[in-house]
């Protein structure tokens, strides 16, 4: 496994806290989602900038501070206390957005946990309106089963999703 490969996998294991972090910084979910996405692109496009695998967390923790502080930079705003951060919690439409995001991430983590084929079948279908009958000619299986495997997605997805709001 080469040290980027290490590295993305440290990044898909750290996304949920990761996400946090860049959300207690830059305020909004949209923001923090830009900052994973820029995070990730730099690793991908400058992958001898990961001289070590000794502490990849770290990396990437350092990595999303820095590319938050530049977005807030870049728009002009301060970077928050932490009495703005606490206060910001408080209000309902924060919490409507750390609700939908801890949801996304517990749909991205099951979703992760799928056979890579069948996750992005399931998401074609879903997201792209993919035909049965297509996936099922894809992925060499019957359309059935293919049927019968996206209910069971579909019922655990929602135990998740019931799940996460009981939490709440």
């Amino acid at each position: 496994m080469t040290l980027l490969e290490k590295a993305l996998s440290a990044y898909q294991e750290h996304y949920a806290s990761l996400s946090a972090l860049a959300v207690s910084i830059t305020g909004n979910v949209q923001d923090a989602e830009d900052v994973m996405q820029a995070v990730l692109l730099r690793f991908l496009e400058y992958p001898e900038r990961i001289t070590s695998a000794r502490n990849l967390r770290s990396l990437l923790q350092i990595a999303v501070r820095n590319q938050a502080i530049d977005l807030l930079r870049k728009r002009g705003r301060s970077i928050p206390t932490e009495q703005e951060v606490l206060a910001q919690c408080v209000s309902p439409c924060a919490t409507c957005e750390l609700e939908e995001m801890l949801s996304a991430l517990a749909l991205r983590k099951h979703l992760a946990e799928l056979p890579a084929p069948l996750r992005e079948a399931f998401l074609q279908h879903v997201l792209y309106g993919a035909r049965i009958k297509d996936i099922a000619r894809e992925l060499g299986i019957a359309p059935n089963t293919v049927t019968q495997q996206f209910r069971r997605i579909k019922a655990r997805l929602r135990a998740v999703l019931a799940e996460e709001a009981s939490h709440f």
